[in-house]
């Protein structure tokens, strides 16, 4: 006999039972093991359990990294007949299978998904009775058409089918993308088929599931249903406040109201602009900002909104203020103003400038004009028609004066005029001046205060710090 001639024949008989004896996944891992780049390796079973009469529930080890989903397939015999019932997505280690036949054998096996849905292989199979009808706990159907309905950027509202007569209540659960299993959401009483979730995360994705259940335990789970909260705009700023501090500069304050902006931007409309333009964005949970380098005794507006990556919310409410004059900086020296009683010439460092109302005495008590005083100091005032109210910015302090109320507010604090005495409060003069009481008014500018009767004569010096 030739062993030479029949060689070839024998290694080829030799391979093809060797093939013959390997299933799919043993071929596909003989196949890695020629140098080929490392693939999806095919499931193993965990546990495969009846859980009622109609329902069998099969769970499998989810060790890749690199699948893009599974395919479990079913039949009524062992290797052969086996027919898709679910393509459970990626990282998906489990599926319950129901509308079964009582008290019968199912076969079960999954396949593992890669690129363009290749399937790499097979699971080992495995079998499961479901139970008999007499073997049956009794536990409740299954609810069905599980939706979500309103969903916001950190809420959603969950309904469902009860087709149960006999549950205790239901049990919903949620899966997001930082939760390696299903989480119990709430526990519902019977009859229930609705829930509001209000703890939800913007921008993100989650998927929900929910079971009846009762004494005698549960049913199988629905089918899930999945959702995406959209992005949240941030809350628009509030209380935007424009402060002329010089001929030059405006200060602004807002409320930042956000807790999810990432920026501020700025808007400015000068003199002559008919539209706003940025002027700047600053960082989130900014709250203020110096506009330098404007024209003096010129009108400003200013609006602000937050931003994030959703996008942009709406404007502030728009506010506005007119810098200095150029004669009329803040004081930074010493200056001294006189003003005599009845007399509407007054002087600031001993340069005589001229009032439209005279100085007065009203309740034993000097009156003048607010804007004279006030803008002689290089303060800036503000009339609010809506409010009635006049607004005195000085350095830093803030005075608000309403004509015939008899307190003030000295930087936000309430403060009476003169204390004891609710008669002594600023008045109307036509052709429109405020008048105010000297003393309280200089006092609160943090000047001194000197009355020379003699004279007729208030000297209120002012010195700054420092």
């Amino acid at each position: 006999m030739n062993k030479r001639r029949y060689l070839p024949q024998i290694i080829i008989i030799a391979l093809a039972l060797a093939v013959s004896l390997m299933d799919a996944s043993g071929l596909f891992a003989a196949m890695n093991g020629c140098g080929g780049a490392a693939e999806p390796v095919p499931p193993i079973f965990t546990s495969a359990t009846a859980i009622s009469s109609t329902a069998i529930e099969v769970h499998w080890n989810d060790s890749n990294s690199g699948e893009t989903g599974y395919v479990v397939e079913r039949s009524k015999e062992s290797h052969a007949y086996f027919t898709p019932v679910n393509y459970p997505g990626m990282d998906a280690s489990f599926y319950r299978d129901s509308g079964l036949e009582p008290n019968t054998t199912y076969y079960y096996r999954v396949g593992i998904l890669g690129s363009g849905d290749s399937l790499f292989g097979y699971s080992p199979e495995t079998s499961v009775m479901t139970l008999a009808d007499e073997q049956d706990p009794g536990t409740p159907e299954a609810p069905t058409v599980l939706q979500a309905h309103n969903v916001s950027g950190t809420s959603a509202d969950l309904t469902w089918t009860d087709n149960s007569t006999s549950e205790n209540g239901f049990v919903l659960e949620r899966r997001g993308p930082s939760d390696s299993w299903w989480v119990k959401v709430y526990t519902t009483q019977a009859n229930v088929v609705s829930y509001h979730d209000p703890s939800l995360k913007a921008d993100t994705s989650y998927s929900y599931r929910i079971k009846a259940f009762n004494g005698e335990g549960s049913s199988v789970y629905s089918d899930t249903t999945e959702i995406k909260t959209p992005k949240v705009l941030p809350a628009a700023p509030g209380e935007l406040q424009a402060r002329a501090v010089s001929a030059s500069r405006i200060d602004l304050q807002w409320k930042d109201n956000a807790v999810n902006e990432d920026a501020y931007i700025i808007e400015r409309k000068g003199p002559g602009e008919e539209d706003y333009a940025v002027l700047a964005t600053l960082s989130g949970d900014s709250a203020s900002y110096q506009d330098k380098g404007l024209n003096p005794d010129s009108t400003y507006y200013y609006r602000v909104r937050a931003h994030n990556d959703s996008g942009e919310s709406p404007y502030s409410g728009a506010a506005s203020a007119v810098t200095y004059s150029s004669a009329s900086q803040p004081a930074t020296e010493y200056t001294e103003l006189r003003y005599y009683l009845n007399s509407p010439v007054y002087y600031v460092n001993d340069l005589p400038l001229m009032m439209d109302t005279s100085p007065e005495i009203t309740d034993g008590r000097i009156f003048v004009p607010l804007r004279y005083m006030a803008e002689a100091l290089g303060a800036n005032v503000i009339w609010a028609d809506s409010e009635d109210l006049a607004t005195t910015y000085f350095q830093h302090r803030v005075i608000e004066i309403w004509p015939g109320i008899s307190y003030a507010k000295v930087d936000g604090v309430e403060t009476m005029i003169e204390p004891g005495n609710s008669a002594i409060m600023p008045y109307y003069l036509p052709p429109g001046r405020t008048m105010i009481p000297l003393r309280f008014f200089a006092e609160a500018m943090g000047c001194t205060v000197e009355w020379l009767p003699e004279q007729n004569l208030a000297r209120i010096c002012y010195q700054p710090a420092g």
